[in-house]
């Protein structure tokens, strides 16, 4: 299964996709994973956390490195709403809106380290 490929076809698939277990946020190398299997490891140390994990000055260091992707997944995660107040489920190519711009931000961050 391609984790970023199976969202950006449906979103709304995102609440039903089985966790990674057993991720330790701590001693996990996220930065050698491809950004599909990065956002999918960083999905299910968010299903898995708990409260008081939330609150761990190391974990939440670890996963604001992770900020673009983690504002990604939040976003896809949000409900849209149509003009009459009512929800409505994101599309494909809402999906694939926000993906483009998680891209945009995450090569700009690159680009700025390295200059």
């Amino acid at each position: 299964m391609d984790f970023l490929q199976t969202i950006l076809d449906d979103p709304t698939t995102l609440i039903n996709i089985p966790t990674k277990k057993g991720i330790d946020p701590i001693t996990y190398n996220f930065d050698s994973e491809s950004i599909s299997d990065r956002l999918f490891s960083l999905w299910s140390v968010l299903a898995d956390i708990s409260d008081k994990d939330v609150f761990d000055e190391g974990i939440r260091t670890i996963l604001l490195k992770y900020h673009l992707e983690l504002r990604f997944l939040k976003d896809l995660n949000k409900p849209k709403y149509n003009d009459t107040g009512s929800r409505k489920p994101l599309t494909s190519t809402d999906a694939q809106i926000l993906y483009s711009e998680m891209l945009s931000k995450l090569r700009e961050q690159k680009l700025s380290q390295i200059i």
